[in-house]
């Protein structure tokens, strides 16, 4: 399990007691979840960018990719960022 996946499952947890002592229906404490998935970007500065590696951004949630001068990206990649909606943007 890696540490992001720790901390979110950490901060489900709080939520959830938080909401219980709170006493809020779960009709809000749904919503409360859904807004926990921000969209968020991530930025590669070196190496190639894999379909792999676009996958597990967006399991991740993230939106955008933003790639450093020089990093390779694979077609399959761009295939597959298009398909899951996740922009790359190139630096210039």
């Amino acid at each position: 399990m890696s540490i992001q996946e720790l901390l979110r499952s950490l901060i489900r947890e709080v939520i959830t007691e938080v909401l219980q002592e709170m006493q809020i229906p779960a009709a809000q404490a749904s919503k409360v979840q859904a807004e926990e998935h921000q969209p968020a970007a991530a930025y590669i500065e070196r190496g190639a960018v894999t379909e792999r590696y676009i996958v597990q951004l967006s399991k991740d949630h993230v939106d955008t990719l933003r790639v450093a001068k020089g990093v390779a990206v694979t077609p399959l990649a761009k295939e597959k960022a298009r398909a899951l909606k996740l922009t790359i943007e190139r630096e210039s």
